[in-house]
């Protein structure tokens, strides 16, 4: 091998090398970038081994490396030579400047989009949470209102008439009360639960693209919500 092959694999390594940490780097930082933004991590790579935090793992970088030198030997050397050479420079403005506009649109639209669907993990989850809290506070009342019916069966064949009377009626009340506050729950509950589905009903087909495409998101604090928007959009 002459001087020129090994400048020529030597080169090609430093493209690998070069490109594959340019590679993980932007990855990495887009991941938490977008995580912090968006409230979810659009790819996953945390059942990888030699991952950093799910955000790469190393056979991704690897991969990633030789999808460069692809990209770089294979590839771009053709459309390069068309480009430069077949299509008129007039030509290559405008479609410069229409896939510039288109790639904006693009990004601004799958921006909101991603946003959108952030805040609908945001809402969901606090929901769900009111929801978890109501469910508790109603087993509780249905708990003291079996309690208060208990005792005042016992109080009926304990205690003499006038106690009695009188724990009829502070054990009435006290389920009068147990009763209206679980119908209050109640309405709240369905309240709430009519809310989670408004927010998937009110998601358009770009939303539910998003979450389709992205199959291996995956989020630590909005993770039983987006699970449940999964299976929705299944």
């Amino acid at each position: 091998m002459g001087q020129q092959g090994i400048l020529k694999n030597a080169y090609a390594a430093a493209v690998w090398f070069g490109r594959n940490d340019y590679a993980a780097s932007y990855t990495a930082f887009s991941g938490w970038a977008m995580e912090k933004l968006f409230k979810m991590r659009y790819w996953d790579y945390s059942n990888q081994r030699f991952n950093i935090k799910g955000y790469i793992c190393l056979t991704s970088s690897i991969a990633w490396g030789f999808f460069t030198l692809l990209m770089t030997y294979v590839l771009h050397p053709p459309i390069e030579h068309f480009v430069l050479n077949k299509i008129p420079p007039v030509v290559d403005y405008v479609v410069i400047a229409v896939v510039g506009v288109l790639f904006v649109l693009d990004t601004i639209e799958s921006a909101k989009v991603a946003v959108d669907v952030g805040k609908a993990l945001e809402k969901m989850t606090d929901i769900r949470a009111q929801i978890d809290d109501i469910q508790v506070q109603l087993s509780l009342l249905k708990s003291q209102a079996a309690r208060i019916a208990s005792e005042k069966k016992e109080a009926a064949i304990d205690k003499v008439y006038a106690a009695k009377s009188s724990a009829k009626i502070t054990a009435q009340d006290a389920k009068e009360e147990a009763v209206q506050k679980m119908a209050v729950l109640a309405a709240k509950l369905e309240e709430l639960n009519l809310n989670r589905e408004s927010i998937t009903k009110g998601m358009s087909i770009f939303h539910r693209g998003l979450l389709r495409g992205n199959p291996t998101a995956a989020s630590e604090r909005f993770g039983a919500a987006l699970k449940e928007l999964k299976e929705r959009f299944r």
